[in-house]
């Protein structure tokens, strides 16, 4: 093998490898739900994903960057896809949204269509730069607003800020 050759080959192997790394440490959408909501794992709660931004402004988070607000709201902006969650599947329930939407837009109720259980939707995540922060809300029988950080590896819940009214 002739040195160009051998050269190539250790540079396409360097390029594999880092890209992988680059890969494995870029934190995906479900990542962020499943450190957020593990709690809930196996419970009698099913997840959809249903882009929204749950009624939330520019600038109107105290405590949370407006930069990441944007991305939230870039993220939810309408028209966005829903997102697979099934990489969830293991903890969680799933509900496929676009069929939800469908019998929903009928007049169906979301608990006859879940078998009782409770309905939880899941908006998009909106990820900083870096992507060490992230917003996403979840919409239910309760909702809420969830700011979290990248710490140690691992997705801490910054901040929940309720988003309905009792």
């Amino acid at each position: 093998m002739s040195k160009s050759i051998s050269i190539a080959v250790i540079l396409a192997t360097l390029t594999c490898v880092v890209a992988a790394v680059w890969l494995l440490g870029r934190s995906s959408e479900s990542d962020v739900y499943l450190a957020v909501l593990s709690p809930y794992a196996n419970s009698s709660i099913v997840l959809a994903s249903s882009p929204s931004t749950c009624g939330i402004k520019p600038g109107s988070i105290a405590g949370v960057p407006s930069n990441l607000v944007s991305s939230f709201l870039a993220a939810n902006a309408p028209g966005s896809p829903s997102i697979s969650l099934s990489a969830l599947n293991a903890h969680f329930a799933l509900a496929n949204s676009a069929k939800l939407n469908r019998f929903i837009g009928v007049g169906v109720s979301p608990s006859v269509l879940v078998g009782g259980h409770d309905l939880v939707r899941l908006s998009r995540v909106g990820f900083n730069s870096n992507r060490s922060e992230a917003l996403f809300c979840a919409e239910g029988q309760d909702g809420g607003l969830f700011y979290v950080r990248m710490q140690n590896g691992h997705w801490q819940l910054v901040k929940l800020v309720p988003t309905w009214v009792s």
